[in-house]
């Protein structure tokens, strides 16, 4: 696969985005009754469930861009038993994401990267820095819609609204 040229700003603008839908995400979250946040299925279970898998991937991906390869789970890492710890860990997770890609030098992206646990499959940093946030996108999106059908929309969660929010700021 040939190198794929990007704007300067592209991944951070993708973090950047990662981090304001996950910040909505979290928000509703938190309007919720203990009963409606660890109810319900979802693809990984209950809304506390699907945020808790969706930190996860964001913690482990963002290691394998580093090159770290470490394949404990975020909650063997930092206890994440409730809401408000989820939430400071992933906002720190956020922080370290968003470090990371502004370390990056030209042609650092292209660096190949493995993870552990998926031997054989190469990806390019920004593959990787792409999947963490459009894996939020994914289960975003479903828990944006169980948490709407409960009363507590996130509102928009898609990359033009987070563009409008930023131009109108």
């Amino acid at each position: 696969m040939r190198a794929l040229p990007l704007a300067d700003d592209y991944l951070r603008t993708l973090v950047a985005y990662h981090a304001w839908t996950g910040n909505r995400l979290l928000a509703a979250a938190e309007r919720l009754s203990s009963d409606e946040l660890n109810g319900g299925s979802l693809s990984h279970g209950s809304v506390f469930d699907t945020l808790l898998h969706i930190l996860d991937v964001s913690y482990s991906w963002r290691l394998v861009a580093e090159g770290v390869n470490d394949s404990r789970w975020v909650w063997e890492v930092e206890p994440l038993e409730d809401l408000p710890s989820l939430r400071r860990f992933w906002e720190a997770e956020d922080e370290r994401l968003l470090t990371f890609v502004d370390s990056l030098q030209p042609g650092d992206g292209d660096r190949i990267r493995e993870k552990a646990n998926w031997p054989g499959h190469p990806f390019r940093t920004w593959q990787v820095v792409a999947h963490i946030v459009n894996h939020q996108v994914e289960h975003g999106n479903e828990v944006g819609w169980r948490l709407t059908a409960l009363g507590h929309s996130p509102g928009g969660l898609g990359f033009a609204g987070y563009l409008d929010a930023v131009y109108n700021q």
